[in-house]
């Protein structure tokens, strides 16, 4: 058996490699392409509901209370002791799923007569007014980008809440 092994693995069709480090988003201009990224956002739901976002939809709730620990009273007296990475990481989470939906928003003409058209379409629109919602409920004024990020951006402008409220109106009406 071990012959066999050692007389076929020095062929040439053995060692043929296939390079696999150059990224493409090729695929993306497929509606197959849209399609998958859109089912990519539904792992935005499990992030929120698995992650610390508990202190947020929970503060204030019969579910969460100060108890004999300290972890929770922060929370629900919005004092100091918040830990400002957990806010800012949620931040930047939420703006990577509507970074996705933009990108499939914006790529539409690709899927033309594709019956993915509407799931795909209507689940980047659903994505993209949830995250918008809980950030403005969140932090009131907030950036509002409805464009794909093209390359590194540090500065973005706060927009009002009604601007932020008519981009999530539209987005569930499409």
């Amino acid at each position: 058996m071990l012959g066999v092994f050692a007389l076929t693995s020095c062929t040439d069709e053995f060692l043929k490699e296939t390079k696999r480090d150059a990224a493409s988003s090729d695929f993306l201009d497929t509606p197959e392409g849209l399609y998958s990224m859109s089912q990519s956002l539904y792992g935005m739901l499990q992030d929120y509901y698995s992650r610390a976002t508990w202190n947020y939809i929970e503060t204030g709730t019969d579910e969460m209370t100060a108890g004999s620990d300290t972890q929770g009273e922060a929370w629900n007296s919005y004092d100091a002791r918040i830990n400002p990475d957990a806010t800012a990481g949620l931040f930047d989470v939420y703006y990577q799923w509507i970074g996705r939906a933009n990108v499939i928003i914006n790529k539409a003409d690709v899927l033309k007569d594709s019956p993915l058209k509407n799931e795909t379409l209507g689940t980047a629109y659903f994505t993209r007014a949830y995250c918008y919602m809980f950030l403005v409920i969140q932090f009131g004024d907030i950036p509002l980008l409805t464009e794909p990020v093209a390359g590194p951006e540090r500065e973005f402008s706060r927009q009002p809440r009604k601007a932020v409220y008519e981009v999530i109106i539209s987005d569930l009406e499409n």
